[in-house]
């Protein structure tokens, strides 16, 4: 199944974190898992945009790379099926990702 057939699943889920930097805090990734079925129709349009846009950003620099921050994207289905995973550097990241993981859909 492909990450845009998750899209359209009624069991899909969203996890997005952020990650990396040069202090190793796992408690700042403050990652956030959307559950697509709670979505409106638009928020779940807005989200497939905002997916379609980090996967031409996603791998654009080293996933390690010392002091750097990322953006981590696991799109997959419940109950704990990863289907696709994305990396996107926080510089290069659309405002609509920070947003997402920072606030949850709108």
């Amino acid at each position: 199944m492909s990450g845009d057939d998750v899209l359209a699943s009624t069991t899909a889920w969203l996890w997005v974190a952020r990650e990396g930097g040069l202090v190793a805090a796992p408690g700042l990734a403050r990652p956030r898992q959307i559950a697509l079925s709670d979505c409106t129709d638009i928020e779940r349009a807005r989200i497939g945009r905002l997916i379609g846009d980090c996967r031409r950003l996603s791998g654009r620099a080293a996933r390690n790379t010392a002091d750097q921050r990322y953006f981590r994207i696991v799109l997959g289905r419940v109950p704990d099926e990863p289907v696709e995973e994305l990396c996107i550097p926080e510089p290069d990241a659309p405002d609509a990702l920070s947003m997402l993981w920072s606030d949850g859909p709108r």
